[in-house]
């Protein structure tokens, strides 16, 4: 699970990436089933395909404001200059079933 913004901006990263048909290595902060924290690794590339759906378990997102700044930096090359903006609105419910 990550945290909505960080999904918005990890979304908002790979359309820039698209743009530019570029790829590139991203390490995302996770919160694991069992609630602890970590770091996951993923390739973006202009074929990336990513869906994402709410999850309330009723607990805090854990901050992402440096992951969120580190992807406005990266995003500059592809012409987009940040990543997730302030006030970026959540993600949406999507029934996928």
């Amino acid at each position: 699970m990550m945290a909505d913004r960080a999904v918005v901006g990890l979304f908002d990263f790979a359309a820039s990436a698209a743009g530019a048909r570029q790829s590139a290595h991203v390490e995302l902060p996770i919160v694991d089933v069992d609630g602890s924290t970590g770091m996951m690794r993923a390739v973006i590339g202009p074929a990336s395909q990513m869906l994402a759906r709410r999850i309330d378990d009723g607990s805090d997102d854990p901050d992402v404001d440096a992951f969120l700044a580190e992807l406005g930096e990266r995003a500059l090359p592809y012409g987009h200059a940040r990543a997730a903006p302030d006030g970026a609105h959540p993600l949406p419910d999507i029934d996928l079933e």
